[in-house]
């Protein structure tokens, strides 16, 4: 079996230190690493990312000609030019919508409203199991029912 390393940047794995450190129950270093994680996102997300986004936008049409040539690899129309830097708007539009939820969570961990609350609800989702396996879905939680004889 051959493991594979995965790339994760700063933020990500701030943020699953922190969330580690609320599910062991440790809140001081969950508000800690959580703290670390905002100031790593502002700078990476509301700082760099605009940086990215106006050289993309405006620069890089004056430094790469546009052009078609797909026997050369070479794919810059104004039309893909113009696409990716749509979808580069519309991340951008999620990182504020993101940003605004980072906020929120800070305050309440400033006012002590309890930050680390997780607020998804499980009423919405129905697992769906085999029932040949004796597997029985709950309709409340994703959890299995341990009635059932089949269960394991």
């Amino acid at each position: 079996m051959r493991l594979r390393a995965r790339r994760k940047e700063l933020t990500t794995l701030l943020a699953q230190l922190a969330k580690l450190f609320v599910y062991t129950k440790k809140p001081r270093a969950a508000d800690a690493v959580f703290a670390i994680f905002i100031v790593a996102w502002i700078i990476t997300r509301n700082v760099l990312y605009p940086i990215l986004l106006w050289s993309v936008i405006f620069e890089l049409p004056r430094l790469v000609p546009y052009g078609w040539r797909p026997r050369d690899g070479y794919f810059n129309s104004f039309a893909s030019h113009h696409a990716f830097c749509g979808l580069l708007l519309a991340l951008q539009v999620l990182i504020v919508v993101w940003f605004t939820m980072i906020c929120r969570v800070a305050y309440r961990a400033i006012t002590g409203q309890g930050a680390v609350d997780d607020t998804r609800s499980e009423a919405g989702y129905v697992a769906v199991l085999p029932r040949a396996r004796g597997w029985v879905g709950d309709r409340k939680s994703t959890r299995l029912n341990s009635s059932h004889p089949g269960y394991l």
